[in-house]
């Protein structure tokens, strides 16, 4: 049996790792670039690496955010001196 505790997230077709994303896995960056992510995931995203201070760049290009789930994570990581954030190139269909 388990502990009960979420530990992955499927809302666009790609489970989200949430201990990464929240820093109970400790990693210092994450590629979920072309994972086909829409703005639900997005928001989830968002909530977890805002309070996550290990992690110090994220790579979520080639997803389907669109515009309002862009901003959900910029607002997350805004004035995190040293973050790298990838979320320019937006994938098609």
């Amino acid at each position: 049996r388990g502990n009960g505790v979420l530990t992955k997230l499927n809302l666009d077709g790609h489970a989200l790792e949430l201990p990464k994303l929240r820093g109970t896995d400790p990693v210092a960056s994450l590629d979920l670039s072309g994972k086909h992510l829409g703005p639900a995931s997005a928001v989830v995203i968002a909530s977890l690496i805002e309070g996550n201070a290990v992690l110090k760049s994220i790579d979520l290009r080639w997803n389907k955010l669109g515009d309002e789930g862009k901003g959900v994570i910029r607002e997350a990581v805004i004035g995190r001196v040293g973050f790298e954030l990838e979320i320019g190139v937006s994938a098609r269909n």
